[in-house]
């Protein structure tokens, strides 16, 4: 039973590492991990979603190319209520112009054409999307009302 004691005390001479040295560098390096963790937690997710953004502008780009369509991308227009209207895109056609909103989400998205808000679901946490047929008509109300 002596031998077995004195081989930890040995090998810790022999390395200048003893078991509590080790034991406070693993806890200060799992401190470190779990406080860069949670300051990049929120810092990761709008360079997702600029990333998202931009690869879904390059798909919109690559179709109306491919159909030989005129697309005009992120434009303002004066809008209703004295406010300024966002275009994504606006496609050119004989018939008249097509508006874009290319938007990104996980989830489900519940709502009803009189709600002035639906709610995205299956996220972490749900968030709010404004109806898309409120913001058309406001973008429809832009041209007229520059």
């Amino acid at each position: 039973m002596w031998l077995v004691s004195q081989q930890p005390a040995h090998a810790a001479a022999a390395t200048g590492v003893g078991g509590d040295t080790l034991v406070a560098f693993t806890l200060g390096l799992a401190a470190f991990a779990i406080l860069l963790f949670l300051v990049l937690r929120n810092r990761s997710q709008p360079l997702s979603d600029a990333f998202t953004r931009g690869r879904g502008r390059r798909r919109i780009r690559r179709i109306a190319n491919r159909a030989q369509l005129e697309l005009l991308t992120d434009f303002i227009l004066p809008g209703a209520c004295d406010g300024l209207a966002r275009i994504d895109g606006a496609i050119l056609t004989p018939c008249g112009i097509v508006c874009l909103r290319a938007m990104h989400g996980n989830g489900m998205v519940f709502g009803d054409a009189g709600d002035p808000q639906w709610q995205n679901r299956g996220r972490h946490t749900p968030a709010a999307v404004p109806e898309p047929v409120i913001q058309n008509d406001g973008r429809v109300n832009a041209d007229s009302a520059g």
